[in-house]
């Protein structure tokens, strides 16, 4: 029964590689973007670190210091996030996002949030993969 080993081997590969896609379209992770600051159309780097834990932070500056600690869960395509009481101008509200996520790429569209700046003024967020 020399198939037996061949069959043991391919469904471990087959199941490698689904634990591999599944990971890297995976929401945690370290995502980067950037977002506008002030009126002169500069752009200042954000870091977003998402935990498995249901817990995220943001780096605005990408400096090391964060400014934003927060918690989120989610149901399907969506993402409920709510920022802790942490940094100079807490708004501890929730906000709904719907999602989607690959290899390389997280996108949000805001449904509803509490928090009138969280997502921008078109309530749309993008980040790539760090």
């Amino acid at each position: 029964m020399k198939l037996q080993p061949i069959m043991f081997t391919l469904a471990l590969i087959v199941c490698i590689s689904l634990a591999a896609q599944a990971q890297s379209s995976s929401i945690a992770g370290a995502w980067k973007s950037e977002v506008p600051a002030g009126e002169e159309g500069q752009m200042v780097p954000v870091k977003l670190l998402i935990s498995e834990d249901g817990t995220y932070t943001v780096d605005f500056g990408m400096d090391g210091v964060v400014e934003i600690k927060g918690h989120y869960s989610i149901e399907g395509n969506r993402l409920t996030v709510q920022d802790d009481a942490y940094g100079e101008n807490p708004c501890t509200g929730k906000g709904v996002y719907t999602f989607s996520v690959d290899a390389a790429n997280f996108s949000a569209n805001r449904i509803s949030d509490e928090c009138e700046n969280r997502g921008g003024p078109d309530g749309k967020m993008s980040f790539a993969r760090m």
